[in-house]
């Protein structure tokens, strides 16, 4: 039997598709957090070259996960939104989409990449980490407010 055909579209944040997933990342974090936790509009612009990337994957053409990244400072990006439907999560997708997310990001100049998570998604701490990223106490660029973030950098290999 095949599996199903993973497919990674670049999407402007506006698009259907890209609102779509945010929905979906956003009502896991109100569950994990309480609603509205971290509700801060974003500028759809950051999202697109050469500052951004936002990146839709789907599966069998369905649609399975999202991941953003955006310019915060010159040379450093920020990973926002990584989201994977629970029905498919554990199946690699998740790295297909950071491992895209972050080439995109080093192919758009970035020298830094950094990202926030927060402390009841241990499975994304302990992802990042497998991925290669370093926990820090604080970002080189301070993205938010919110004491018990966990921080993490990339630099460019």
């Amino acid at each position: 039997m095949n599996s199903p055909r993973i497919t990674i579209d670049e999407v402007a944040l506006a698009s259907t598709p890209a609102k779509a997933m945010m929905a979906c990342a956003e009502d896991e974090l109100d569950r994990r957090y309480g609603i509205d936790t971290d509700r801060h509009p974003f500028d759809e612009t950051a999202f697109e070259a050469p500052r951004g990337v936002f990146l839709v994957a789907r599966v069998g053409g369905h649609l399975a996960g999202c991941v953003g990244l955006r310019e915060v400072a010159q040379g450093v990006a920020e990973i926002k939104r990584l989201w994977i439907r629970p029905d498919l999560r554990r199946m690699g997708l998740a790295k297909t989409l950071m491992d895209e997310v972050e080439r995109r990001g080093f192919e758009l100049g970035h020298e830094l990449l950094e990202l926030e998570t927060g402390t009841k998604q241990p499975e994304a701490v302990a992802f990042y980490r497998k991925q290669g990223w370093t926990q820090v106490e604080t970002l080189p660029v301070k993205v938010s407010d919110y004491p018990l973030a966990q921080r993490f950098i990339k630099p460019r290999p």
